[in-house]
């Protein structure tokens, strides 16, 4: 698995174990407009809740190829996308791949430590993949970008 950040390794090691898990729950995307919309049916409230972040298949017509890093909470074009809130639950890719089709998938990041006062930072992207892991993965969500 490819990330986009250098540092997101626990993404790559996480995201291939989980794939060959089942899903803890389900995602759907759609092509219209020029962007994908990703939507699923979890949320998540808890007080370990770190962020949401968003996964695709790195090559086209492939839906056994690497899961890349498309968007999180921190690292990302598209911060203001409500990724940090837990109750999130779309997110649209608005510079998806060339046509071809695609899967993409869901996390929910939790944080590890058990007093939940690290503060994360833009600034700082190893407080967030140094205290975080993904806690749930959706299935995959297939899409035909014409």
């Amino acid at each position: 698995l490819n990330t986009a950040f250098t540092g997101c390794s626990y993404v790559s090691d996480y995201v291939e174990g989980e794939i060959t898990n089942r899903a803890s729950f389900s995602a759907e995307a759609t092509y219209s407009g020029g962007t994908v919309t990703v939507t699923w049916d979890k949320t998540d409230s808890s007080d370990s809740f770190a962020g949401i972040e968003i996964y695709r298949t790195s090559d086209k017509n492939d839906e056994y190829a690497d899961y890349e890093l498309v968007a999180s909470r921190y690292f990302n074009t598209h911060i203001g996308d409500n990724l940090d809130d837990g109750t999130t639950t779309s997110y649209t890719d608005t510079t998806p791949p060339s046509s071809g089709i695609y899967f993409y998938r869901v996390g929910f990041i939790h944080i590890e430590r058990d007093d939940n006062d690290v503060l994360y930072s833009a600034s700082n992207p190893g407080l967030y993949n140094q205290y975080t892991s993904i806690d749930a993965i959706s299935g995959y969500a297939k899409v035909v970008i014409p």
